[in-house]
Formats: structure tokens, C-alpha cells, sequence
């Protein structure tokens, strides 16, 4: 199940977090973040799953996501990051 989490998290990231100005950054993650949990609950992805999918913190992974969209972070490290958070996952199941 957390794999499915973790999936339907990378995946909504892709399709709904862009560039965002940071002037209005605050104001975005809070909006991503209830419509990722909304979308979640609508797949039938418990809110537990998705925290854990997003390392326990939804708004911290959002801002990440943004980050990299708005070039901060390369692709390569939020695929590392990914990455790390599939092993780490596994450990703890």
C-alpha cells in the first residue's frame, strides 16, 4: 500500500506542482497540498499513507516539489530523493 501511496504522490506532483513566483509560494503549497489530499481520499489513499509517502511532512515535500520546478533542485536529486524514500520505505515495512 505505501507503494501506492508513494506512486500516486510522484505522479500528482508531476501532473500539478509548476513554477511557482516565490512571492506567492505560501499561498500555493497550502492550495497543492489540500488538493493532494482531496485526490488522495477520492483514490482511496488513506491520509496516513500519503504522510508517509511524503516523509510525514506533506507541505515540506510540496515546497520541494516547487523548488524543483522552479529549477532549485535539479531533476536528478528529486529523483534521488525519490529514490531514498522508496528504501527507506522498505526498511520500515
Amino acid at each position: 500500500m505505501a507503494n501506492r501511496a508513494r506512486e500516486f504522490l510522484n505522479r500528482w506532483e508531476r501532473e500539478h506542482v509548476g513554477v511557482v513566483p516565490e512571492d506567492r509560494k505560501l499561498r500555493v503549497v497550502v492550495q497543492l497540498v489540500m488538493k493532494c489530499r482531496e485526490d488522495a481520499v477520492a483514490a482511496g489513499i488513506p491520509a496516513e499513507e500519503l504522510r508517509t509517502a511524503a516523509s510525514q511532512d506533506l507541505i515540506r515535500d510540496m515546497l520541494a516539489a516547487i523548488a524543483a520546478a522552479n529549477g532549485k533542485t535539479s531533476p536528478a536529486r528529486k529523483a534521488e530523493r525519490n529514490l531514498w524514500r522508496r528504501l527507506t520505505g522498505r526498511l520500515h515495512a
